[in-house]
């Protein structure tokens, strides 16, 4: 049983300093092919104590570990840049809010606390789609205000007050959790 794990307290780095992060933001990403360690995280990491750890699970994490994330947000401009979040089956509520499923609580005050907007993949169709949430802050796609459901693919660039966001997705035609591995 995994558990989720604790906020960090130490600074984030810029995503130009973290592999995954750029990785995810070039798009050569996969889900099946392993990220590479660096010759120095592979001397600091002791085998014995290595364990698989969630992406951005911290205390108002509302995922559980039974649900795969099928895409990441990663922050590429604003405050928190460089930080990834996981993106799980059905509605995934974004807001400053610890309730929220993806809760980015990073000082920008331009963020509704709750649901300033939505990211939903549907599992049956396949397909991911952005809407606005219930406050009077607006969410935009690239240069367009969403003001109602739209579909959204890899790629995309999402922006709430000044923080802007690149949606990743995991899952496609050769992969996708619910399907059995055999």
């Amino acid at each position: 049983m995994f558990k989720p794990r604790k906020k960090s307290r130490i600074p984030s780095k810029k995503a130009s300093d973290n592999p995954l992060a750029r990785r995810v933001a070039r798009g050569d990403d996969s889900p099946t092919v392993p990220l590479e360690a660096t010759s120095a995280a592979r001397e600091r990491v002791d085998p014995s104590e290595a364990a698989t750890r969630l992406i951005n699970s911290g205390d108002g994490d509302t995922q559980h570990p039974g649900d795969p994330p099928v895409a990441v947000l990663l922050i590429i401009g604003g405050p928190g840049k460089g930080e990834l979040f996981r993106v799980g089956y059905g509605m995934n509520s974004l807001g400053r809010g610890p309730d929220q499923r993806v809760s980015l609580d990073f000082g920008d005050e331009r963020i509704s606390r709750s649901t300033h907007a939505a990211l939903t993949y549907d599992g049956e169709g396949k397909r991911f789609y952005l809407q606005p949430g219930g406050g009077a802050a607006l969410t935009y796609q690239g240069d367009a205000p969403v003001l109602e459901p739209v579909e959204v693919v890899d790629g995309a660039r999402i922006r709430l007050g000044a923080t802007e966001l690149l949606l990743r997705i995991l899952i496609g035609k050769d992969f996708d959790w619910s399907t059995d591995a055999s």
